[in-house]
């Protein structure tokens, strides 16, 4: 006897079964239609300044999003360059009636109406009035991954209508941009697609293209938001004049975040850090231009970065153009509390994320979907209320569909928190290398500086003391030759008149042998200072010739204290000689 088959635990027949009668029965039934999207909101929430070839997508809620064309060079070539910047990599996608390559750049950076709208589609709540409170200021206080998020979740809601949005080829608005090289999705723009349509594209010579901003007769506050004229708010998109593409608010107002993201220098070391251009309406007019570039760490000591002059705007692209989306935080991760980079700092709520449905919740869901299929199909089979029975098979096919599309986000979701978690601890380890190289690096110049000023300190003690031994040594000489007169005077005492005057004229020669020994020692001092700098013998030369003065000098202090005691013992003998002819003349 054979061992029964175990099967997994919670499995059931009702989900296969359901299926069976829905694939049995649904080929009667007529198919049901996404409805295509009909755009609800006031023209001035999203447009406010048209024009005849402005293209619409539309969003969910009844909103949309006005774009522009931005046509690029037929060939890498071809495009522009500027200061050895290549343009090469932007391509267009797309083309137009003309056959010529372009992209779509949004018109105006994305309000805040439509960042509501898209949230209120991905996380299932009731969609925001079109008269929004503030609803067209430039959407700000928003973190990098939250504008990534927004890209996702539109793609998302229009892949979901399928043929039910018109390709813009027909002319038809709303509309949305097909190519057969992959599906259509949203992103933020790369560096290089930005710059090109902040520079101007095609759409102005190459000499201008080349100038950090594009010609403002009236001047820049005609064009931008900034210190000078912002006052220090957000303004409505739209309410500066556009540039040489029809693009508005490209530079100020908000600076805008950008696809790319990098490892640079953030407050705590190096760090993941994603780029913002064009500049915000705290920056000085004579900044706002196309090289305008800062770097904004992605996290900071309170979690994600978000600032009050930071916004975005997006470009419609395909999935497989070469630009890959970065992965977004893992879920579970509390929200990161905002902060700024050098600049205005504010908080905002966060976006709530799409909650990822449960193993156990989809086969319940499926268990429920089957036993209606199967009461449903037994319904038609007898002929009870077919008319009925086809319209619920068919909602529950949609029903279908979408749950199988909540599931295969969920899933995607889970394997970009992954990637994340990968991308950031690979960030982190190479961010903990980099710091500790550093802290080495700062510790290794330390202890040279600490030993450069030991040393600097050993040698100022030295010369001190070499200093201090020289004015011993001087003061040493002259005590020895203070002494000596003091003796010379003392010794010279009671001897004739003759005697006396003999002495002081040979005490005169030694004094004026000595300042002649002086001027000429100061001479060869002078002489020696003027050739030091002829040559080490030259000045080895001076130096011997004032050691022999000095030797001549001690010479003659010899030969007068010989000739002084040489006169003391003549005197003595003639006062003896004089005495002795005293006591005989006596007698």
């Amino acid at each position: 006897m054979r061992d029964p088959v175990e099967k997994p635990a919670g499995s059931r027949p009702w989900p296969c079964l359901g299926i069976a009668a829905v694939c049995l029965l649904l080929p009667s039934a007529p198919p049901r239609a996404v409805p295509a999207p009909v755009i609800a909101w006031p023209e001035a929430q999203y447009n406010p300044n048209p024009l005849p070839d402005d293209l619409i997508l539309p969003l969910p809620c009844g909103g949309a999003m006005a774009f522009r064309s931005v046509t690029t060079p037929e060939r890498a070539d071809l495009a522009p360059k500027v200061a050895g910047r290549d343009f090469g990599a932007v391509a267009g996608p797309f083309r137009d009636r003309s056959g010529n390559p372009r992209f779509l750049l949004g018109k105006y950076e994305v309000n805040r109406l439509q960042v509501a709208a898209v949230g209120a589609y991905a996380n299932g709540s009731d969609c925001p009035s079109p008269q929004l409170p503030d609803g067209r200021l430039a959407s700000s206080t928003i973190g990098w991954q939250e504008a990534m998020t927004f890209g996702d979740d539109w793609t998302g809601w229009l892949l979901a209508q399928g043929p039910a949005i018109p390709d813009c080829t027909d002319g038809h608005a709303p509309c949305l941009p097909r190519a057969d090289t992959g599906p259509t999705v949203v992103r933020l723009p790369t560096e290089g697609e930005w710059e090109f349509a902040a520079r101007g594209g095609l759409a102005v010579p190459r000499e201008v293209f080349a100038q950090s901003r594009y010609p403002m007769p009236d001047g820049i506050a005609r064009y931008a938001w900034s210190k000078d004229n912002a006052g220090g708010q957000v303004h409505p998109i739209g309410t500066r004049a556009p540039g040489p593409l029809e693009l508005h608010d490209l530079y100020g107002n908000v600076s805008e975040m950008l696809l790319e993201r990098t490892i640079g220098a953030t407050h705590q070391g190096q760090g993941p850090v994603f780029i913002v251009r064009g500049g915000g309406r705290y920056d000085p007019p004579e900044k706002l231009n196309a090289d305008l570039r800062y770097e904004v760490p992605v996290h900071n000591e309170g979690g994600r970065t978000r600032t009050s002059d930071t916004g975005f705007r997006v470009v419609v692209s395909l999935a497989d153009s070469g630009f890959k989306t970065l992965p977004i935080d893992a879920p579970g991760v509390p929200p990161a509390a905002p902060t700024g980079h050098s600049r205005d700092l504010s908080r905002s709520q966060d976006v709530p994320a799409e909650t990822p449905l449960s193993e156990a919740g989809v086969q319940g869901l499926l268990d429920r979907f089957g036993i209606v299929a199967i009461v449903l199909g037994v319904m038609a089979a007898v002929g009870v209320g077919v008319g009925i029975t086809t319209s619920a098979l068919g909602l529950l096919g949609w029903f279908w569909r979408r749950r199988a599309e909540a599931v295969r986000r969920a899933q995607a979701a889970a394997q970009r928190a992954l990637e994340a978690d990968a991308l950031v601890a690979r960030e982190r380890a190479a961010a903990e290398r980099d710091q500790k190289g550093k802290a080495r690096q700062q510790a290794e110049a330390q202890r040279q500086a600490a030993a450069q000023r030991q040393a600097e300190a050993v040698r100022q003690v030295r010369a001190k003391a070499q200093r201090q031994a020289e004015i011993d040594a001087q003061a040493a000489h002259e005590r020895t030759a203070a002494e000596r007169q003091a003796d010379l005077e003392q010794d010279t005492r009671g001897l004739p008149q003759a005697a006396q005057q003999q002495m002081e004229a040979r005490r005169q020669a030694l004094a004026d042998a000595q300042r002649q020994v002086a001027v000429d020692f100061m001479a060869i001092g002078a002489s020696a200072n003027t050739v030091r700098h002829a040559g080490q013998e030259q000045e080895v030369k001076a130096q011997r010739q004032m050691e022999a003065m000095l030797e001549a000098l001690a010479e003659a202090q010899r030969q007068v204290a010989v000739d002084y005691m040489a006169a003391r013992d003549r005197a003595e003998v003639k006062r003896r000689a004089g005495q002795d002819r005293q006591v005989e003349w006596e007698r």
